[in-house]
């Protein structure tokens, strides 16, 4: 610096510039400095301001202003040469001689350490200036220590958790005033104040006790930084952080206050606790849509944990707070322009939400209408207007009770507020997060506009406990007079409300006392998005919604007692790919809403079910010409998939929800108005449930082109609305029920003359009525329907016709009777009963199966069925057969139950079993008693137990069974296929046992072809058919059991004719190859199982209750009739035959070693057959033909008597006798030749194996 010449230069903040100095005799120039304005995009390290002062002597410059430097400490500052250089402690013990007017002080670089308690008072003068001359330097809010360690935190949740917005961007000067006392500065009536550059570090100290502080609204305050009564304040790059109280306090700035390119953050009340209170960081929970996929639910407080209310005293606090009241002067009633911009406020915080522990949500120590903690103007002036302009500012995760970071105050109308690009970023309180605007308890006479404006701002993800997390208006003006007339101008413009939320209501709360003048509040082009089931506008205002879009509410608007401006705005997600979010339109209480332009409501699916676009109560909408209104894809739960209102009645003449203003004449041509386009609504009204549509009065002075008195408004309402992809499972158009109708045919019949039909039923039976609820336009609605009888019932109907169902008793003599059933639904929409209907009722007997109960005097099951727990079911008039059962009458009169029906008989399936119709039970076209016959025109074929058609075409069989027997018996000469080759005795076996247990291993109805192919080979093995084949029509079982005693015994009688020729013939005994009796003896073998299993079914009966024995296989024939006894007298005849057979076979060795004796000489004779049996076995084991015959015959009694069918009893049995001779065949090797043994043991292995894995 030189001494010759003195220069002053004060820089542009939006200007390059070169400045050049005279410094003796030479001329130097200054470094080009580029400066740039507040904001992101400014460098990190900027020279905001250079002052040049020369030729200095005692502080005095040449143009009479003293300049003061500050340094931060003696040792170590820079000071200029020649100069006087103090620390600020110096100027502040000689406060009265430094500060006073026209003094500027300038800061250098450091931390200039303020020790003096209380704040610094510097009054009643002008022209003062505090200059940091410091770097200003760029840091980002997530830098910031939030609490210091005087702030004890239980849960740190708060500052643990970094939100997304932490990047956001504040600046700050170098030269720092550190408090380490509470302490501050208080400018008191100082004119012409400017403060430049100038961090204000953890200061704070109560306001000062002076004529001048005497002020209610600020009575017991703290701020760092208090400004009373000031003039032309001008203040730039200013950083008040980390104070106690307010971080800036000021009171009746007056003339045009200038606040620019500032910081206010973290200014609180930390350590100002009064009772047993304590500060605490609290974490809530907060996810009422878990169900839309709300993550970030975790909402963060500060709150004072107390024992109880009363226990804390609110003291208030945050980062500014600009409060204008009357001046004591008469001179000083100038309107007032506050400029704040591109400033930001974050991290405010108060001492008004208390936490009680055990409570779910804070508590307010102090009324709403106290002060936010981000920015707070309060006008309390009633003899000059207020202008406060905020722009290209940010207030950002402010804390309050009320209007976290904005609260504008107005009590005497005489203030208007303006906020421009301007963001209001996680403001957290109870009401009102992002801006609380309060206009109320005016007194002053005058008639006066107030104003808010709102443009092109945003707000985000502010959360309220209650309401108005981005936006709270309140209000209240009592109206005195017309000289106390205001009209309050609130208008939101170009601005955004993202993903703010609230708990309990809604993100805009817009709120006018009941006896307030009219207000209108006007949105344009502005955006509601949320995905977090907040409601959006909650209102009893009057509002111009215009060019606005409203996603993701749980409701767009409600309004209450007043009216709503829309025009062209969308309702809705139009994306369809996010899936159904949970939102609605407009909800309207004692409201009129005006469409204008064209409006459109789509994909609303509200919380509540119902009215996804509208919901309406004694409220009208109102349409203009040529405008419309689209109502697409809304879907309600509930009611009303479009539109839902509510009013006094639909069966009286009230005012149409629907109103038209059409003065051009566009009502004549239809389908202008109202686009239905597929909704939906899970009860009923999928486009409109309730209001009045047919029965309404429309105002015709709004349609006066249209003969509306010749018209009815449903008329007009067809002319206006179109329909189109409608969901058709419930009704279109429909209301609460007023009219309960029978149904014919699915649809209701609402005649009045209309006389529903007698009803048949049985005593206990349910009587099912077909019957609908309908609203308007015949639309389902469901609703209780209650009958009057002997028993009073009650039933819901749905939205559709249903069966209402009842039960009436009989009388003890058991006749006919006839009982009326009086049927009414009762409305609450109606207030009334809806008309009741009557119908008659017949009463009939008890139906087959059931008897009349004295007791109960209902119809109840034959005793004959519960004697067996088998149950019956009235109301289907079915019993619940059991598996194998067969249920029927063998009389006209008599109920007989049998438990062992035939195998393949009767369905092998429990079911519901219509005694009126008993065939049901009869597999494959069976029917009759034990389903012993076959149905009418049908026949019984061979190789199955089905019921076929046949005819008589098929006699010509005959012939091919008879040559079928001649070729059995030349394939056995032929092959040598005998029981006395050994080669075929344990196959035939093998094949034995498998029929005799087809019941498991065979289906006879199978298709299979290996199962067909398996059951033919089997039953041809066994001289069965196995093959489905007619035989002739008409075919019975009696007759097919005679039928089955025709083939062996043709076998039998063929091979004797052949034996007895070759004994007379040595060429027929030469072509027989000598094998004559072997084959004789193999087809008695073979002819032994057909033959036995045949006279078994013979003997079988079933006996019923209360009727004679019948034959178990036709039921229709009793046992022993004539029919009968002439089988009976066969299959005696062939256990004749078989009975000594066996026992001859099991003994033959005792009865060979007694031949010699004349009683048992006959065994000689036939010693060529019975060697035939004992030829493949060693001589010790010449008896094992016998064993195995014995073996097989004991299994066949166990298994014919086995009447349950019940397969584990003979799986036992053949298990048993398998495993005995498997292990003798393996051990004791009865045959001659090793083979043979183990052939035999693989057919024992081969269904001995299977058994025990079906047992198992």
């Amino acid at each position: 610096l030189g001494e010759a010449t003195t220069a002053t230069c004060i820089f542009s903040r939006h200007r390059s510039f070169v400045a050049t100095y005279q410094c003796g005799s030479s001329v130097e120039k200054m470094d080009h400095i580029t400066m740039y304005p507040h904001g992101p995009s400014r460098p990190r390290y900027m020279l905001l301001l250079m002052i040049v002062i020369m030729n200095i002597d005692y502080g005095i410059s040449s143009n009479g202003i003293t300049v003061y430097y500050v340094i931060p400490d003696m040792a170590s500052s820079p000071c200029p040469k020649n100069q006087s250089c103090n620390t600020l402690d110096t100027y502040i013990k000689n406060s009265s001689f430094y500060f006073k007017s026209n003094t500027t002080f300038l800061f250098y670089p450091g931390n200039h350490v303020l020790n003096e308690e209380n704040l610094t008072i510097i009054q009643n003068c002008e022209n003062v200036q505090f200059i940091g001359i410091g770097n200003v330097t760029q840091h980002f809010i997530s830098d910031v220590v939030i609490f210091t360690a005087e702030l004890p935190m239980d849960n740190d949740c708060w500052r643990a958790y970094n939100y997304p917005e932490d990047n956001q961007i504040f600046h700050q000067s170098s030269s720092v005033i550190n408090c380490s006392v509470p302490s501050g500065f208080a400018f008191i009536n100082v004119t012409n104040l400017t403060i430049i550059n100038i961090t204000i570090y953890g200061c704070g100290a109560p306001v000062p006790s002076t004529e001048y502080t005497k002020i209610d609204q600020i009575n017991n305050f703290t701020a760092s930084l208090l400004i009373i009564n000031g003039q032309h304040l001008k203040v730039e790059g200013l950083s008040i952080q980390m104070g106690i109280g307010y971080g800036l306090l000021g009171v009746n700035i007056q003339g045009q206050p200038h606040i620019v390119d500032s910081s206010f953050i973290n200014n609180n009340v930390r350590p100002i606790v009064y009772g047993s209170g304590k500060f605490r960081s609290s974490c809530f929970y907060y996810n009422p849509c878990i169900y839309n996929g709300f993550e970030d639910g975790l909402v963060r407080f500060m709150l004072i944990y107390a024992n109880a209310l009363n226990d804390y005293n609110f003291v208030p606090g945050g980062n500014a707070l600009l409060l204008y009241t009357d001046m004591t002067s008469d001179s000083n009633k100038n309107d007032v322009s506050l400029e704040i911009g591109n400033s930001f406020f974050a991290l405010g915080l108060d001492a008004s939400l208390i936490y009680i522990p055990g409570t779910y949500y804070p508590m307010l120590t102090s009324p709403c209408y106290q002060y936010g903690t981000g920015l707070t103007i309060s006008a309390h002036q009633i003899t000059y207007d207020l202008y406060v302009n905020v722009s290209d500012s940010i207030a950002y995760r402010n804390q309050a009770s009320c209007g976290a970071n904005f609260y504008f105050n107005d009590y005497s109308g005489r203030s208007h507020f303006t906020i421009t690009n301007t963001s209001s970023i996680r403001g957290t309180c109870l009401n009102g997060c992002g801006l609380f605007y309060n206009l109320q308890n005016t007194e002053q006479a005058g008639n006066y506009t107030p104003s808010l404006l709102l443009a092109h701002s945003t707000f985000v993800t502010n959360f309220a406990f209650y309401n108005g997390s981005s936006l709270y208006t309140l209000i209240n003006v009592p109206l005195t007079s017309q000289q106390n007339h205001l009209t309050p101008n609130i208008s939101i413009i170009r601005s955004s409300f993202i993903n703010d939320r609230a708990v309990t209501n809604n993100i805009m709360k817009l709120y006018q006392s009941m006896n307030t003048n009219q207000v209108q509040i006007t949105f344009h082009n502005v955006i509601f998005a949320s995905t977090f089931c907040t409601d959006g506008i909650d209102t009893n205002i009057s509002l111009l919604v215009s060019n606005c879009s409203f996603q993701g509410l749980n409701r767009a608007i409600t309004v209450q007692n007043n009216t709503l401006y829309i025009d062209d705005c969308i309702f809705g997600n139009t994306l369809s790919d996010q899936g159904p979010l949970i939102q609605s339109g407009i909800a309207a209480v004692f409201s009129m809403i005006y469409f204008m332009g064209h409006n459109v409501f789509i994909n609303n699916n509200p919380l509540y079910g119902k009215g996804g676009a509208l919901e309406l109560y004694f409220s009208t909408f109102q349409i203009s010409a040529p405008n419309s209104v689209m109502f697409i894809n809304n879907t309600a739960s509930l009611y009303g998939g479009a539109i839902y209102s509510f009013s006094d009645s639909v069966s009286t003449q009230v005012r149409c929800f629907f109103q038209i203003n059409d003065s051009n004449g566009t009502l004549l041509n239809p389908n202008t108005f109202m686009y239905f386009d597929g909704n939906s609504a899970g009860y009923a009204g999928s486009a409109i449930y309730g209001g009045s549509i047919d029965d309404c009065w429309l105002d015709c002075d709004l349609i006066p082109n249209y003969n509306c008195s010749s018209h009815t408004s449903g008329v007009i309402f067809n002319n206006i609305s179109k329909f189109i992809n409608m969901n058709t499972s419930t009704s279109l158009i429909s209301s609460d029920p007023f009219q309960l109708c029978p149904c014919e045919n699915g649809q209701p019949n609402c005649e009045q003359d209309y006389v529903p039909k007698m009803i048949n039923s049985y005593p206990g039976q349910n009587a099912n009525i077909s019957l609908a609820l309908v609203g308007q336009r015949n639309g389902f609605s469901p609703g209780i329907v209650v009958m009057l009888n002997i028993i009073f019932t009650s039933q819901v109907i749905a939205t559709k016709c249903a069966n209402f169902t009842m039960q009436l008793q009989g009388k003890d003599d058991h006749t006919f009777i006839t009982s009326y059933a009086s049927l009414y639904s009762y409305s609450a929409f109606l207030n009334g009963m809806i008309n009741m209907k009557t119908w008659t009722v017949f009463l009939q007997l008890c139906p087959f199966g059931f008897l009349f109960n004295n007791a109960t005097l209902y119809c109840d099951c034959d005793p004959e069925i519960k004697r067996y727990n088998i149950t019956c079911d009235l109301n289907l008039l079915v019993v619940h057969r059991p598996s194998q059962t067969w249920i029927g009458n063998v009389t006209n009169t008599t109920l007989s139950v049998y438990t062992y029906c035939p195998f393949d008989y009767c369905k092998p399936i429990d079911m519901n079993l219509d005694l009126m119709n008993q065939d049901e039970q009869c597999n494959y076209n069976r029917s009759s008693v034990l389903c012993g016959q076959c149905k009418t025109n049908l026949s019984m074929v061979f190789g199955s137990s089905s019921c076929e058609e046949c005819s008589d075409n098929t006699l010509w069989l005959i012939v091919l069974f008879a040559a079928l027997g001649i070729g059995l018996i030349a394939i056995l000469f032929f092959f040598n296929l005998t029981v006395s080759s050994g080669t075929i005795n344990g196959l035939i076996i093998y094949a034995n046992i498998i029929k005799l247990n087809e019941t498991t291993f065979l289906n006879t109805n199978d298709e299979k072809a290996h199962v067909q192919f398996c059951q033919i080979f089997i039953s041809w093995l066994n001289l069965d058919f196995g093959i489905k084949m007619c035989f002739y029509n008409g075919l019975n079982n009696y007759v097919k059991t005679w039928l089955r005693l025709v083939f062996p015994l043709y076998l039998l009688c063929l091979i004797s004719i052949i034996v007895f020729v070759s004994r007379y013939s040595r060429t027929v005994s030469k072509l027989c190859r000598f094998n004559a009796v072997p084959v004789l003896a193999t087809l008695i073998w073979l002819i032994y199982s057909s033959l036995s299993r045949t006279a078994v079914t013979i003997f079988q009966y079933a006996a019923l209750d209360n009727t004679s024995l019948l034959w178990l296989y036709d039921g229709n024939l009793e046992y022993f009739s004539w029919e009968h006894a002439a089988l009976f007298v066969v299959g005696l005849l062939i256990m004749i035959f078989l009975t000594p057979y066996t026992i001859l076979l099991a003994f033959l060795p005792f009865f060979q070693a007694k031949s010699h004796l004349r009683l048992f000489s006959w065994v000689n004779k036939m010693k060529p057959l019975l060697d035939s049996y004992q030829a493949p076995y060693k001589d010790s084991y010449r008896y094992w033909t016998g064993v195995i015959l014995l073996a097989r015959f004991v299994l066949y009694l166990v298994i014919a008597f086995n009447k349950n069918n019940d397969y584990k009893i003979n799986l036992k049995a053949v298990i048993l006798v398998s495993i005995v001779f498997l292990l003798a065949t393996s051990v004791l090797s009865v045959y001659k030749y090793w083979p043979l043994c183990l052939l035999d043991a693989f057919f024992l292995h081969e269904y001995c194996c299977p058994f025990i894995y079906t047992f198992k």
